[in-house]
């Protein structure tokens, strides 16, 4: 099972004396790592998503003292936990207006979520240009460009766009790959159909994503594409899907809120 939480980062609102508190609980390093970011509203997700990892594995590793719980990084950047138990792994996201993390006791796992949103004067048509021969591959291109909804067609194929980078983004964070990695070398492959001609929210999930690196297929994947609202698309990577049977494979839990003694 994987155990998935979500906030909603623009609709949490802690007071400054409650941020204050929370950015007590998080070591030194952490906290200064928050503070350097310039936008408030990315501090606030940064913290955001170091308090849900926490929570995350106070839910999961109950016999975990919080003072132990002692997150790090590889050398690509990857947050763990030190003295995991074995098979322990989690991984995050944060992005637009949410941060989401998941965690799973028995296969590593990755997750990536990105806000479907364009800048200033920029064109949907315009944007999608820039990547046409830049991290995508000529089958993932004409994937996006079969996502031509008639009502709106720059729309539909700017989600389908997003949707394969979480993809992307997630299956290369499951194996702690680093940021330099040519996407090109990895394909993604969605069954004819599943986004064919329709509408921006669309999901897909297990046999209906495949991947392949250097032209070879990954077997043993489980792939989950979802929406946390209209404008977030969401990918979870699982890379051992025999772990991902029955209706309860996937637990989601909305986090509304956290205070200090949610870490005691």
């Amino acid at each position: 099972m994987i155990e998935v939480m979500v906030l909603h980062c623009a609709h949490w609102t802690p007071s400054p004396e409650e941020t204050m508190a929370l950015l007590g609980i998080l070591p030194a390093s952490d906290r200064e790592r928050i503070r350097k970011f310039h936008f408030e509203a990315d501090r606030k997700r940064s913290l955001a998503a170091c308090l849900l990892t926490r929570l995350l594995i106070r839910r999961m590793l109950p016999q975990l003292p919080p003072s132990d719980i002692a997150i790090e990084r590889t050398e690509h950047g990857r947050p763990f936990l030190r003295n995991a138990p074995q098979g322990f792994d989690f991984n995050l996201s944060h992005h637009g207006d949410f941060c989401i993390i998941v965690g799973c006791l028995q296969s590593r796992v990755g997750v990536d979520v990105m806000k479907v949103e364009l800048n200033a004067n920029e064109t949907a048509d315009k944007f999608l240009d820039i990547f046409r021969d830049f991290q995508v591959t000529p089958h993932e291109w004409r994937q996006i460009e079969a996502c031509r909804a008639p009502e709106d067609p720059s729309w539909s194929r700017l989600h389908a766009f997003f949707r394969l980078w979480c993809l992307k983004e997630a299956y290369t964070k499951t194996l702690g790959l680093g940021l330099g990695l040519d996407f090109k070398t990895i394909e993604f492959k969605v069954r004819d159909g599943v986004w064919s001609g329709r509408d921006g929210l669309v999901e897909a999930f297990d046999e209906d994503v495949s991947v392949s690196t250097n032209g070879v297929l990954q077997s043993g994947w489980y792939f989950h594409v979802g929406y946390l609202d209209t404008l977030h698309p969401f990918v979870i990577a699982v890379e051992n899907k025999d772990l991902m049977q029955g209706e309860d494979c996937l637990l989601f839990e909305k986090v509304l809120s956290m205070s200090v003694e949610d870490f005691k």
